[in-house]
This record gives C-alpha cells, sequence and structure tokens, in this order.
C-alpha cells in the first residue's frame, strides 16, 4: 500500500514540475525617475501556448522602510474592448508604468490582479506568475 502512495507522491511532483513552464514570467526591467515621476519598465514573458489578451497589474514604488511611496493599477495588456493589442504565445514585451510619487522610493513591486488568456479563462496568478529569470 505504502509503495502505491509514494508512486502516486512521484507522479503528482512529475507533473507539477512540467507544469511549471507554462505560466507568466515578469520582472522589473528598469526604474527611471524625473522629476516626481517614476517609470518602472516590466518586462513579461508569455510561455502559454496561447496569446494573453487582457492582463492588469499593480505597481508599488516602495521607500527604505518597506512602506509604499507611490503605487499605480493599470491595463498594460488589452483592458479596452477596442484595443486590440495581446501578447502571443512563447513572446515576451516591456511594459512601461508611470507613476507619481511626492516621496523618495528604493524600489518597485508588481502584482497581477488579472490575466485573461485569447480563450476567456484566467489563469490561477498565484500558481501561473512567477519571477523571470
Amino acid at each position: 500500500m505504502n509503495h502505491w502512495i509514494i508512486f502516486g507522491a512521484f507522479v503528482l511532483s512529475a507533473l507539477l514540475t512540467n507544469r511549471a513552464s507554462a505560466d507568466v514570467a515578469c520582472k522589473i526591467d528598469s526604474i527611471t525617475t524625473a522629476g516626481n515621476k517614476a517609470m518602472v519598465t516590466v518586462k513579461i514573458r508569455n510561455n502559454f501556448e496561447q496569446s494573453i489578451k487582457d492582463a492588469r497589474i499593480w505597481v508599488f514604488l516602495v521607500d527604505a522602510e518597506g512602506k509604499v511611496a507611490g503605487n499605480k493599477a493599470e491595463w498594460i495588456i488589452g483592458g479596452k474592448p477596442d484595443q486590440q493589442n495581446s501578447l502571443a504565445a512563447k513572446a515576451e514585451n516591456d511594459y512601461p508604468v508611470v507613476i507619481t510619487t511626492k516621496q523618495p522610493f528604493t524600489h518597485a513591486k508588481i502584482v497581477f490582479s488579472k490575466i485573461i488568456m485569447e480563450n476567456g479563462s484566467s489563469p490561477d496568478i498565484d500558481k501561473e506568475v512567477r519571477e523571470l529569470e
């Protein structure tokens, strides 16, 4: 009986390991500032077999104490019925987000709030989005 449990755990592990390649990978590529504006460039790679039709992210500027110095939520792909831009399967692109801030900050963080695929499905963001290496 125990060997079936171990075998099942092994198969499940193999399936989950193979699943890691089917995801969205992202990272902050650059941050530039001018006056009270910061432009955060987010690099996104679509490793799915279909296009990403819509994607909404929240970008946070964070100070040295870990407090939010500025933030902005934005549809970086699609988001509007008349927008036809999408991120093709197996493609990568940069998306700039401009944020107004009145406080100094040390770094930025990004959080996806919504992803909609070409077929209308929404992947589980907690499981399908990872940091781009």
